[in-house]
């Protein structure tokens, strides 16, 4: 009997302070979604791909007119970003057969002017620079690649440092929306 009691007791701890943790787990969770909803993200790859067939929000002056445009989301300071830069270099070279079939929007959180400055030590020219927070664009992470086709839907979104597969991806998904692009 007296073993009997010492079990139930020991039982009765034990559920007290997984009901306790439990409790804290849920509070501390609520806590940091209600006032830090910026550092809840999940899946950066995942939210960026919840995008296609969606229209982008780029800006009036931003609007491009072309069959495709490729925005490169990246960040000073992003060392994915550096790395990807041969990439996107390659990117920038192609040329349509029709000048304004294709054309590349560097998205950066930076001011216009920073973003000048980053890309211009990258020696990557675009034709536009989108200066915003990632966050009212939809995204969460850098590097990103977001392909528009004429009409600003995304029908493709690559998130991360690409390997040599996931590049030829791109260019394959770029050549279906612009025919006449010839990569450099």
């Amino acid at each position: 009997m007296k073993e009997g009691m010492k079990t139930m007791k020991l039982v009765e701890r034990v559920t007290t302070i997984a009901v306790l943790v439990a409790a804290v787990l849920v509070i501390a969770f609520t806590v940091r979604d209600r006032f830090f909803p910026g550092q809840t993200a999940g899946d950066p790859a995942a939210a960026a791909r919840q995008l296609v067939g969606k229209a982008f929000p780029l800006p009036a002056k931003s609007q491009t007119g072309r069959m495709a445009t490729l925005l490169l989301v990246v960040a000073e300071g992003c060392h994915f970003c550096s790395e990807s830069m041969p990439f996107y270099r390659r990117l920038a070279d192609m040329k349509p057969a029709s000048p304004g079939d294709f054309g590349i929007l560097a998205v950066m959180p930076q001011t216009a002017r920073e973003a000048q400055e980053y890309l211009s030590q990258n020696r990557l020219q675009v034709d536009g620079i989108v200066s915003t927070a990632l966050q009212q664009a939809g995204l969460q992470a850098t590097p990103t690649l977001v392909l528009l086709d004429g009409n600003r839907h995304v029908t493709a979104v690559w998130v991360g440092l690409l390997d040599a597969g996931r590049q030829s991806e791109v260019l394959k998904q770029i050549g279906e929306l612009c025919r006449n692009c010839v990569a450099a």
